[in-house]
C-alpha cells in the first residue's frame, strides 16, 4: 500500500542498505502483480461491494475492510463447500455463513479488488509453554489473511 508523499519509495530499514532496497524494490513489483490478480467480475463485484459499504482505496482500507467482512457473516463451522465459481462474492451475498477460510477469503478478495496486496494464510494456532509438548489438533486449524505493506512485507489480518 502506498502512502502519501511516499509513493513509489523503497522504505529501507537503518543498516541495511541499497541491495535490500533493490530487493524490496523487486519483491514489491511482483507481489502488486501477483497479489492483486483477479477476474474481472470478482473485481467489478467486490468493489460495488466495497463501495455500498463505503469503503475505498484509502489510509484506514485495511481496518475498514476487516470491519466489514467480520460483520457481513455469521460464523459457522458446519457450514458445507460453496457451489459456486465466485465464493467470495457468493460467500458475502448469499451464504452469509461461514467459518475462517470464507472469511479471510472474502477479505483476501476485497484487498485485492481495492489495489492491496493479500493472501490467505492456512495454520494452527494454538498455545503452547516452552519444553512442552503439545498435542496439534485439526480444532486448532486456522485461516487468516496478510495484506503487504511497502517496505514491511507481510502483515496478518483477522477478520
Amino acid at each position: 500500500m502506498n502512502s502519501g508523499d511516499t509513493a513509489g519509495a523503497v522504505f529501507c530499514p537503518v543498516g541495511f542498505g541499497d541491495e535490500y532496497a533493490a530487493a524490496e524494490e523487486d519483491y514489491r513489483a511482483y507481489v502488486y502483480e501477483y497479489y492483486t490478480a483477479l477476474p474481472d467480475s470478482t473485481r467489478e463485484a467486490m468493489l460495488r461491494l466495497a463501495a455500498d459499504a463505503g469503503i475505498s482505496a484509502g489510509d484506514d482500507a485495511v481496518n475498514r475492510v476487516a470491519s466489514y467482512i467480520m460483520n457481513s457473516a455469521e460464523y459457522d463451522l458446519n457450514v458445507s463447500g460453496f457451489d459456486t465459481d465466485d465464493y467470495a462474492v457468493y460467500f458475502l451475498t448469499e451464504a452469509k455463513r461461514g467459518y475462517c477460510t470464507h472469511f479471510a477469503t472474502a477479505a483476501a478478495v476485497m484487498y485485492r479488488a481495492l489495489g492491496i496486496p493479500a493472501r490467505v494464510v492456512d495454520g494452527f494456532a494454538f498455545t503452547t509453554v516452552a519444553g512442552s509438548y503439545v498435542d496439534v489438533r485439526r480444532s486448532d486449524e486456522h485461516a487468516w489473511v496478510e495484506v503487504y505493506m511497502d517496505g514491511l512485507g507481510w502483515l496478518p489480518v483477522e477478520v
